[in-house]
């Protein structure tokens, strides 16, 4: 039995020995159990085989910034014709339908969730055509979608 005063010890080392014999051998469950702010694995040490629980809690958290740049996304015309004419897919797959200004009030400027694109063409810009298009680059987006890519981005 783990007495208090191992415990204490056991948690002023960061949990890095066992609290009944010191030896540095711990293994633990590759699961945890998460509750209330709480987070619970099951610890043993291969030494002496005693089991006990660590309690870990929730102090905080990290925002993960993740970064695109507009050179990580695909671009596509499908022609005057469409009134979502331009596509922007990101590495996900989400995307953005745009018109010429989709900053006009009768523009059109939407995003979604998940594009089903041809793989094998997002892959390159040699002008192979898919239902959503021509792939272009960056450069060849009308200013107004420029802006909402970068928008989007956080560029601008």
């Amino acid at each position: 039995m783990i007495t208090k005063e191992q415990e204490k010890e056991y948690v002023k080392i960061g949990g890095a020995e066992c609290p009944i014999c010191g030896h540095e051998d711990l293994d633990g469950d590759s699961s945890f159990n998460i509750g209330s702010g709480m987070v619970f694995q099951n610890i043993r040490c291969c030494s002496c085989g005693e089991e006990w629980t660590d309690e870990y809690t929730l102090t905080g958290i990290t925002e993960t910034e993740v970064t695109i740049t507009k050179d990580e996304l695909r671009y596509w015309d499908s022609g005057d014709e469409d009134f979502d004419r331009y596509t922007v897919v990101w590495p996900d797959g989400s995307f953005l339908g745009m018109s010429r200004y989709p900053f006009h009030p009768q523009g059109f400027g939407q995003h979604g969730e998940s594009a089903e694109y041809e793989p094998d063409c997002t892959e390159k810009n040699d002008g192979l055509h898919s239902y959503l298009g021509k792939m272009i680059e960056f450069k060849y987006l009308p200013v107004d979608c420029k802006t909402l890519v970068l928008r989007d981005l956080g560029d601008n």
